[in-house]
């Protein structure tokens, strides 16, 4: 596993959370490998669900209705914002 140090400014941070949560399912399914049988979306996604989590344990996590695909947690975290 690697960890990766990102130094943004708070409006980047809130920008990249809101892109995340914009982002669902299909667009990582649309995006990946259409050879592997889905299995590079499946990893898109599981990433981007770590990369929301830790955006949201940092005070970056805008109110979320669904993210896009019915097993996906709702993120509705109090946001500094």
């Amino acid at each position: 596993m690697k960890k990766i140090v990102l130094e943004l400014a708070a409006d980047e941070w809130r920008a990249l959370a809101q892109f995340f949560k914009r982002t669902g399912f299909d667009d990582r399914k649309r995006l990946g490998s259409r050879y592997d049988g889905g299995e590079e979306a499946e990893q898109m996604w599981a990433a981007v669900n770590k990369l929301q989590r830790a955006l949201a344990e940092a005070g970056f996590a805008p109110a979320n209705e669904q993210l896009g695909r019915a097993d996906s947690p709702a993120f509705s975290f109090p946001t500094p914002f």
